[in-house]
């Protein structure tokens, strides 16, 4: 019954990547946790190259495959009708 159910209906399968949060990545050392988070601006460049080469693959696959990218504006406002017109 629940497979029946699956099949019916779009799911996502979330799955748990172990790694470290951007803002952990990015911010100057501090003393504890509990102060303010401030960007470090002595950051190593390939620490910087390795987390823009990982958001940058991300946003690559975001129209990969889907419907959306196939369609244009101009397809898009060719098969809706006006929202207004003169009677």
């Amino acid at each position: 019954m629940v497979i029946d159910y699956l099949r019916k209906r779009p799911f996502i399968i979330i799955e748990f990547v172990n790694g470290i949060d951007l803002d952990e990545l990015l911010k100057q050392p501090t003393e504890n946790d509990q102060e303010e988070v401030i960007l470090d601006l002595n950051i190593d460049k390939a620490k910087l190259d390795t987390v823009y080469d990982q958001i940058a693959i991300y946003f690559s696959y975001l129209g990969f495959g889907s419907r959306a990218s196939e369609l244009s504006l101009r397809t898009i406002l060719q098969a809706t009708r006006p929202l207004s017109g003169d009677p």
